[in-house]
């Protein structure tokens, strides 16, 4: 079976950046650039050819940072998923110990290229495998890790492994700092705040949340959705809110449905729906969640949902939401500060809005009156 590679053009500029600041000399970052090539291959090669050898497919992206091996297929037992990541390691440790085998037979009979050539390719694998077996995701070694604790403790064990990634990384971020090592320290806090991000997540989420059937059941109901089929997708979502007791497939039920019944005009009930879990609604569903609350008659929630969904994605349709929000409660500055930033983000027929009848209860306001009159200059 074929392993498709692709290679990213940074790639090909980081390779070259650490190639002149090792040696600062052309022809030896090109050589540098030869090695990092063939030492992230090897090590990607070592997870690819276990999956395959597993029944998986797989591909192989070089990138800016690395490379990344992607599978498809079925799922996978623990052991096997251990297999595969220890293997990267291993096929480079096996790079380092063949490279610098073959340096100590030839030496310098071979010229002083090849011999550096050799040496420089059994330094970098036994550093990078070193460095690639800290207990720290996304490195192998915190996926070491995570599969080990996830075998013996269940999903409390992934969640362990994803807390300790963050004191780890923040550890070893200090200790590069300390030692004058700023882009490690950097790179090491950059991957103490990723962790943190992906704990925090993990936080709502439950051994059924990774139920790959489940999640199947989910995509089913979206699609249903898509082509608004919404009693299929209902019948759907609801046996399968029945499966899970908790959790982020839950809310995500529970999302659907409610935009399913706010399709329906039926906001009331939409909104009973995702009253329970406020606070754990995605960031991409705050824009109808301000919809729904403000169709319901929840200004207020209509108003948080919105601050929310404006800050991830500023559009002049949250704005004018907001706006009718404030002039429903009466609250003039607030709904003119809102149509102002709706007017800035573009909103068309711009009079036509301030004619409708949800201003009414501040129309006669005298910084509402020159509102209007400063929108019919315009």
């Amino acid at each position: 079976m074929s392993i498709p590679i692709r290679i990213h053009p940074l790639f090909w500029a980081l390779a070259a950046l650490i190639g002149w600041l090792s040696t600062f000399d052309i022809t030896l970052t090109v050589v540098w650039m030869a090695i990092i090539l063939v030492s992230v291959l090897v090590h990607e090669f070592g997870h690819a050819l276990t999956a395959v050898y597993f029944g998986q497919s797989a591909s192989i992206n070089l990138m800016v940072f690395g490379g990344v091996t992607q599978r498809t297929g079925g799922k996978l037992k623990l052991w096997q998923e251990f297999i595969i990541v220890l293997n990267g390691p291993v096929f480079g440790l096996l790079l380092c110990l063949g490279a610098y085998t073959l340096y100590s037979i030839i030496g310098m009979n071979y010229g002083h290229l090849t011999a550096y050539t050799l040496y420089v390719t059994a330094a970098v694998n036994l550093f990078w495998t070193f460095v690639n077996l800290l207990p720290v995701q996304p490195l192998d070694g915190g996926r070491l890790l995570r599969i080990i604790l996830e075998g013996i403790f269940g999903f409390k064990g992934v969640r362990f492994s994803t807390l300790l990634s963050v004191i780890l990384c923040a550890l070893i971020g200090m200790a590069f700092f300390a030692k004058g090592f700023m882009i490690g320290g950097a790179i090491f806090f950059l991957l103490t705040f990723e962790n943190f991000r992906a704990w925090k997540a993990m936080r709502v989420m439950t051994e059924q949340d990774q139920d790959i059937n489940l999640w199947q059941q989910l995509n089913a109901a979206e699609a249903a959705i898509k082509i608004g089929d919404y009693d299929h997708a209902w019948v759907i979502l609801e046996k399968l809110k029945s499966q899970v007791n908790d959790g982020v497939l839950k809310n995500l039920a529970s999302q659907m449905m409610s935009s399913i019944l706010f399709a329906k005009e039926e906001y009331d009930q939409a909104y009973a729906l995702i009253s329970p879990i406020i606070k754990k609604l995605t960031p991409d569903f705050m824009e109808l969640a301000q919809q729904i609350a403000y169709k319901s008659g929840h200004y207020d929630q209509a108003v948080e949902f919105g601050n929310q969904a404006y800050q991830e994605g500023p559009t002049y349709e949250i704005a004018l939401t907001n706006a009718y929000c404030f002039a429903k409660k009466g609250d003039v500055i607030p709904a003119i500060g809102w149509l102002k930033r709706a007017q800035n983000d573009g909103a068309p027929n711009f009079l036509n809005i301030l004619r409708k009848n949800v201003f009414d209860t501040v129309r006669y306001n005298p910084e509402f009156q020159q509102l209007q009159g400063d929108g019919s200059k315009n």
